[in-house]
């Protein structure tokens, strides 16, 4: 007869049987680890094939040296609480760039890097394509940039720190990527008008030490430090945002200006520039008239002197009539002119 004791003991020892292994890679994902690389051939290791890849021990690589290349698309990279480690190290004020990202998939498209760290190496630490993914990372001491992605990627729970260049940065033009619950610090230390983030979409709460990232509300929005004809005018913002239609930036109380980004006069402190000009869009079809809120070069087509745009502007006096209910002044201007831009966050 099994007494009570060896009963217990029998549901325990089943009980511990069924439990995960821990540090194992799931069935089907293909392990990583400083052994089976040098076993490859060494770094850097190329992923050349779709699928979904896991370390299962931290990597360390030699100075200006890639650590894994990604030379396939559809490829899910788990770093399962591991590092991938560099020599590279960047003091508390300065970045001197040097060679080697930890993580390079430029033109691979849909990879996806995930929950782990990532530190030391004298390129960008991970550079990832479009339809990208950076999640739940630690990223630091990267002589260009933390994480750059491309068109519709997400980038996701990061704490990137020491940067030369941008903690994150959008590298396209347009479809820019979405940025949440991330915090950056210290990054542009190697000098240059560097910030933060650049050109990610804020779609929810965000922490930047020099102000460049922002929760989704209040939207962003600058006047343009270049200033640019009619026919250039909708080309003037930076990616993630757009020429912004007088509507979107009549009622600032729920935007936020743009320090980094946008004009400033000595004492704008937090807010816009006196007597900032700026371009902005009517909401009109194509329209010579030379009347605010009509015009609009063309649909900001013409440079002609024949032609005009609508501008709005702060005013540089608080007596003037309208100034204290109002926060806008409007004109028109000849689209010859070259006037700066309002912009909007996307």
């Amino acid at each position: 007869m099994v007494s009570m004791l060896q009963f217990q003991c029998a549901v325990v020892v089943l009980f511990l049987f069924l439990l995960p292994s821990s540090g194992a890679a799931d069935e089907g994902r293909i392990e990583l680890n400083q052994a089976s690389v040098a076993s490859s051939g060494g770094f850097p290791y190329t992923i050349s094939e779709p699928g979904s890849y896991v370390l299962t021990g931290n990597l360390t690589v030699s100075p200006d040296t890639d650590a894994l290349v990604v030379a396939a698309e559809d490829v899910d990279l788990d770093l399962n609480g591991f590092a991938i480690v560099g020599p590279f190290t960047c003091t508390a004020v300065s970045c001197a760039e040097g060679l080697g990202n930890a993580v390079n998939a430029l033109r691979m498209d849909r990879v996806t890097v995930r929950n782990g760290n990532v530190r030391g190496f004298g390129h960008s630490c991970i550079v990832l394509g479009d339809m990208a993914g950076a999640k739940d990372l630690v990223v630091s001491n990267c002589g260009r940039n933390g994480i750059v992605v491309s068109f519709g990627s997400l980038v996701l729970r990061n704490r990137i720190g020491f940067t030369g260049r941008e903690g994150v940065v959008h590298s396209g033009t347009s479809h820019p990527s979405a940025f949440s619950q991330n915090t950056v610090r210290k990054a542009g230390l190697g000098g240059g008008a560097y910030m933060a983030v650049k050109g990610v979409l804020a779609t929810g709460g965000n922490t930047c030490d020099d102000n460049s990232c922002s929760p989704r509300t209040p939207q962003r929005y600058y006047l343009s430090q270049a200033a640019y004809p009619g026919s250039d005018a909708l080309v003037g913002c930076e990616a993630g945002f757009h020429m912004a239609s007088f509507w979107e930036i009549q009622d600032l109380g729920n935007l936020r200006y743009d320090t980094t980004l946008g004009f400033a006069q000595s004492d704008s402190g937090s807010g816009p520039p006196a007597l900032g000009i700026g371009w902005a869009r009517s909401g009109w079809a194509s329209s010579v008239v030379a009347t605010p809120g009509r015009a609009n070069c063309n649909v900001w087509t013409s440079d002609s002197n024949m032609d005009n745009g609508s501008y709005a502007a702060v005013p540089g006096d608080w007596a003037a009539s309208g100034a204290s209910s109002s926060p806008w002044q409007v004109g028109v201007l000849s689209c010859s002119l070259s006037v700066q831009v309002w912009c909007i966050e996307d």
